[in-house]
């Protein structure tokens, strides 16, 4: 083996070609692979960071309407304490904190408020101090925090310190260590779950509380799902507000790859094309290598080398072609993969980073060596069965017909790859297209929206809310460059809007299947003018006072069909307090619809528009919580309008800081991240495999052309015009692209349920992108056809015919 790799690289040396183009081939298929491998690795297939994982599932409530929703407390302890299945059950939420130490700036952190044994489910306890007990998730007792490793840090605090958070003394009592990722890597804190006695959230009719539970050794999915719905049907029968509901688990493993799985298991399927046009391309030229060498490796047999000894020789170099091009795309892939991260953005920050570990650098080395011996394997065969007479009866170095079928076949299949990438990034482009397209509602240019969290401490009461509400709103309308200036409970694509359910007045539902969900929203000042909205029908919410709505189109028709809704009116409630009255449930407000606006998307821009209601927050302030979002129309820069929006809120109160400060525009942006992702990643994809392919069909040709010199001088010296030779090497290499084409576009017809559920707006069959795709492919192949085409019309009859 020392023998044959010494003679391989003296080989590949004395072919510096070759060997390049070979080698960059393999690289950039290699390279593509590798980066996407460590994106699904760290998606799908790395273990988590957590003991035994694999027991680990979230607890969800369910209701006819929502198949995943959080749950309410005493539906957890419920759950905790009359399941089997269960090794334990851990209840959390993620909230926000006000962060002051002194002679410190105030910021904002994003804390995860649980129960005591979050780190006993999870097995992952503080690297430093401890975590709370369930004696700290009583009110008053409540007082203490375990920091992330990267906030102790960065305040050089640890166990016994104090810092205040929203205003209260907090005691450090704990570090959890610097890998440690669970729900959200940016959690900074971990606070005990509490609320005061007069609160209300501690109750069935509050879903807001998430819960990750370890299975019991032995406990299959299957078994601990039925055990948790008897439960959750218990509670239905006993409890007013369960009516209806129900619960249901999910592996933790698939939570946390999330809506990036199909798009990932997509791309990893297209990059698996790229490689293998990349392997046909190194078969190609290890074929055209050895027309080369034909007498070389027929002298060697007829000197006594096995037919076995011939294929380790010639493998060995194509495996070393193959280990080169891998290590090269491995550096190429260290680039994309940052690349990968940067283009992803939100869609990859649950995930451990994307790096070149072992477990990729392993990947990328066995899917070098199998490349290298699977894609070497042909050209070896046929070589080896050259005998000397065949070798040398040739004035000229060739091979046997058989090689060039497999050529042929060979470019067909690059062709036919190369058009399924294109027709794929075709569809996923005109879907982007159709995203960007679509109305959000709104005009989202030139919007700033920051966040900004009352502590309950300070602002203990409804009236000292909208107290500071109103004079923060009051300054930032004074702030240079601001024409409009609102603030609202929650913003478009923020994905804190509240679920209520809804009926018209008149049509009062006795069955929680029969009420409608809304989208309902909290709003002050010139929340509407701010984002561009204006009434379709009727009038903006311009009374304070008065219980009124405005609802969009949807909800208008949802609720009173064709008829006029302004002046009706309807009630609105938690869609988890839905008891009629007539089973002792509350008389509902009724609110009077005053306007009708468009149809504003608030989640995501694919989504079926739904019921969408607006309020005065003074009229439920009670309800706000103390969280609301400013919403600014402005001139001008959007960052220095976010430093003196930041500056206005801590000087009306110092411990208080201004957070998640985006544009409208950045937030329109992160609505179609993970289209634009697929799209882009796919586009890329498919422009390499083009490159790849014509590249492909150039050689074979080139080489065809090479090889009937003699003949195409015969031809010539016979009459043949230029014309006839161009058409006669054209039509060859046409019919294997057509041939290719349609193979190709009939594999993608074939699989396009695949990308269906990527797709918006465009079907999977859009005979307009398979058109598109193999125009553009036919007009490039052309190209590729008509350089050696030319090459061949050219040829002079004397110098074609000089060896004769």
């Amino acid at each position: 083996m020392l023998k044959d790799l010494a003679y391989a690289l003296r080989a590949l040396r004395r072919s510096p070609g070759f060997a390049a183009a070979a080698v960059l081939s393999l690289a950039l298929g290699l390279g593509a692979n590798t980066a996407l491998f460590s994106a699904v690795d760290a998606a799908l297939l790395r273990p988590l960071s957590l003991r035994e994982p694999d027991r680990l599932v979230l607890v969800w409530s369910t209701t006819p309407r929502y198949s995943t929703m959080p749950s309410a407390l005493p539906d957890l302890r419920e759950y905790r304490d009359s399941t089997q299945s269960f090794d334990g059950l851990a209840s959390y939420h993620l909230t926000q904190r006000n962060l002051a130490v002194p002679g410190g700036e105030p910021r904002r952190i994003l804390a995860e408020r649980s129960t005591a044994d979050l780190p006993r489910v999870l097995g992952v306890g503080p690297e430093r101090g401890r975590y709370f007990d369930k004696s700290e998730e009583t009110w008053g007792n409540h007082r203490v925090a375990v920091l992330s490793h990267r906030l102790a840090a960065q305040l050089g605090k640890g166990p016994g310190a104090t810092v205040l958070l929203n205003g209260e003394p907090t005691q450090v009592v704990g570090v959890m260590p610097a890998w440690f990722r669970f729900d959200d890597p940016s959690v900074d804190a971990w606070l005990p779950i509490s609320f005061p006695p007069a609160s209300d959230m501690d109750t069935r009719g509050n879903h807001f509380v998430n819960a990750v539970a370890r299975l019991k050794v032995g406990v299959s999915m299957e078994t601990a799902r039925a055990d948790l719905q008897h439960v959750a049907a218990t509670m239905a029968a006993r409890f007013p507000e369960n009516a209806g509901m129900g619960a249901s688990l999910q592996p933790l493993r698939e939570a946390v790859s999330g809506s990036l799985r199909p798009a990932l298991l997509m791309l990893l399927r297209a990059v698996g094309l790229v490689l293998l046009i990349a392997c046909a391309n190194l078969a190609n030229l290890l074929l055209a290598r050895g027309a080369a060498r034909s007498r070389e490796i027929a002298v060697r047999a007829a000197l006594g080398a096995t037919r076995g000894r011939l294929i380790r020789q010639l493998l060995t170099e194509s495996v070393l072609l193959a280990l080169a091009g891998g290590g090269l795309g491995c550096l190429l892939a260290l680039w994309a993969m940052s690349g990968i991260s940067a283009l992803a953005g939100d869609l990859v920050a649950r995930l451990p980073p994307l790096q070149l570990d072992l477990r990729v650098l392993a990947f990328a080395v066995a899917l070098a060596t199998a490349t290298g011996l699977a894609f070497g394997l042909a050209p070896a065969v046929l070589l080896s069965r050259q005998t000397l007479s065949e070798a040398l009866k040739e004035s000229a170095p060739g091979l046997s017909p058989r090689s060039g079928r497999l050529r042929s076949a060979l470019v067909v299949a690059e062709v036919a790859l190369s058009v399924m990438l294109l027709a794929g990034a075709g569809l996923l482009l005109r879907s982007l297209n159709a995203l960007y397209r679509v109305d959000p509602g709104f005009r989202a240019e030139h919007v700033l929206t920051g966040n900004v969290a009352l502590p309950a401490v300070r602002y203990d009461t409804p009236q000292k809310q909208l107290a500071f509400f109103r004079e923060a709103l009051d300054r930032a309308k004074a702030l240079p460059g601001v024409t409009a200036a609102g603030m609202a409970s929650s913003v478009p694509f923020e994905d804190r809007a509240w679920g209520k359910y809804v009926w018209a007045e008149g049509n009062e539902p006795q069955r929680l299947e029969d009420v409608r969900g809304c989208s309902f929203q909290l709003v002050t000042g010139d929340y509407f003018a701010a984002l561009g909205i204006v009434p379709l029908r009727g009038r903006l919410l311009d009374d304070p006072a008065q219980p009124e709505v405005v609802i969009n189109e949807a909800g208008a028709k949802a609720l009173f069909g064709d008829a006029d809704p302004i002046g009706r009116r309807i009630s609105i409630n938690p869609p988890e307090r839905l008891v009629p009255p007539d089973r002792g449930g509350p008389a509902y407000p009724r609110y009077t619809v005053t306007g009708v606006v468009r149809d504003v998307h608030v989640h995501a821009l694919d989504k079926p528009l739904g019921l969408e209601i607006w309020m005065r927050v003074e009229q439920l302030a009670d309800q706000a919580g103390g969280y609301m979002d400013f919403v600014l129309r402005f001139d001008g820069d959007a960052a220095p309008l976010g430093r003196s929006l930041a500056a206005l809120v801590t000087s009306l109160d110092p411990t208080l800081a201004l957070s998640d400060v985006k544009t409208m525009d950045e937030r329109l942006g992160g609505a179609v991240s993970r289209a634009r992702f697929s799209a882009f990643l796919l586009s890329l994809f498919a422009g390499l495999a083009l490159v790849l392919a014509m590249l492909g069909v150039y050689a074979v040709m080139a080489y065809s052309v090479a090889q009937r010199t003699r003949e195409i001088g015969v031809r010539l010296a016979l009459g043949a015009s230029a014309f006839d030779v161009l058409r006669l090497i054209f039509g060859q290499g046409s019919r294997l692209v057509v041939t290719g084409l349609a193979i190709g576009i009939a594999s993608t017809l074939t699989g396009s349920k695949v990308l269906a559920a990527l797709l918006f707006g465009v079907s999977g069959t859009d005979p307009a992108t398979y058109a598109a795709a193999a125009v553009v492919l036919a007009v490039v192949a052309a190209v590729a056809l008509y350089l050696p085409a030319r090459r061949a019309s050219r040829l002079h009859p004397a110098i074609a015919l000089r060896a004769e």
